[in-house]
């Protein structure tokens, strides 16, 4: 989880760029890390946090994050 490889067009890329992206120079990626147990708007708002508004929020997108976690462990236990 906290390292990961990119590459354009790489199916074993953590991060996977398509082909016509790295052509353009815009478009979108793929996250293909396994983590169906996450909650997915959490984790595209922290991508695009980190990605496009170089971190702000982050630190509330976190947090968000760990409490989801809190409350999935408390209700699994």
């Amino acid at each position: 989880m906290n390292s990961f490889s990119y590459g354009v067009a790489s199916r074993k890329a953590s991060i996977r760029i398509p082909s016509v992206v790295g052509k353009s120079g815009r478009g979108y990626y793929e996250d293909r890390r396994p983590a169906a147990n996450i909650d997915p708007y959490v984790v595209s708002s922290i991508l695009f946090s980190i990605t496009e508004l170089n971190s702000q929020g982050f630190d509330e997108m976190e947090q968000h994050y760990k409490d989801f976690l809190s409350a999935k462990e408390q209700i699994n236990h």
